[in-house]
């Protein structure tokens, strides 16, 4: 395995496998669109869990007239 993928086992500490399915994703160009979609969830996750705070928090007179 070269350097740079040694840095992925070395720095972030990951094991051999997990290295070499990074390598391969990175070699197919596949990483980049699998971090974005795992972002959008995560960020779609985060929106909903802020939205239930909300609706949980809200007064029961304020929610009546809101859900009207």
């Amino acid at each position: 395995m070269s350097k740079k993928y040694n840095y992925f086992q070395q720095q972030l500490g990951l094991d051999e496998k997990t290295s070499e399915a990074i390598k391969l994703l990175m070699d197919e160009g596949l990483l980049e669109p699998l971090l974005v979609d795992l972002r959008n969830a995560i960020e779609a996750e985060e929106y909903q869990n802020t939205n239930k705070e909300i609706d949980n928090n809200l007064d029961p007179t304020v929610e009546k007239q809101w859900r009207k």
